[in-house]
């Protein structure tokens, strides 16, 4: 009777093996997965902060362009008012720390 069941025991001990590999290789991609999505959400929130630099930037511009008549001014003032964004981001960096 025993001889009947050990080929079925082969069989079934074959797809247990494989059902491990499968569910090993399963673990792996899901781990390589976060890691992507963790890249990837830092990534977005690094761009985000680009973003909104750039439109600081622009709204700088604007302002600049409005309150300054001639080009020597402007320029000036530009770079007075850039100098304070930087300080005060370096401000926001110190804090997040």
């Amino acid at each position: 009777m025993e001889e009947h069941f050990a080929p079925k025991l082969i069989v079934l001990e074959d797809k247990i093996k494989k059902l491990i590999d499968v569910y090993d290789q399963s673990l792996l991609e899901a781990k390589e997965l976060r890691e992507e999505n963790a890249f990837l959400k830092s990534l977005v929130k690094n761009k985000e902060e680009e973003i909104k630099n750039f439109q600081n930037q622009f709204k700088i511009s604007k302002i600049v362009t409005t309150l300054a008549d001639d080009t020597h001014r402007k320029a000036e003032l530009k770079l007075k008012i850039n100098e304070y964004i930087r300080e005060i981001d370096k401000c926001i960096a110190y804090l997040k720390e």
